[in-house]
């Protein structure tokens, strides 16, 4: 909330996805949020972390009051993909 810029990062290094989102909104406690018995998180973001731990990744949020949020999400990837594409889509198989 109260945003004027989002700036959305993707990188692979080794075996390794990692994806952040950054805001300069009004941000939030974020040790609060995620110390209420790991259900403070909105259901949303619970399926999300729940979801990438299962395939061995992980959700962490970052937030200060008055000074924004970045929220990455980090997950291992075979380094071996085979990409094929089919029309215009991209499928990949591992």
């Amino acid at each position: 909330a109260g945003t004027k810029n989002v700036w959305i990062s993707a990188q692979k290094k080794h075996n390794l996805i990692s994806i952040a989102i950054k805001d300069n909104g009004i941000g939030f406690d974020s040790d609060a949020l995620l110390s209420v018995n790991n259900s403070g998180i909105s259901s949303g973001l619970l399926c999300v972390k729940e979801r990438l731990r299962l395939f061995g990744g992980s959700l962490s949020i970052c937030s200060k009051p008055h000074v924004g949020t970045v929220v990455t999400l980090l997950l291992p990837v075979e380094t071996d993909l085979v990409e094929s594409s089919i029309g215009n889509e991209k499928i990949s198989h591992c």
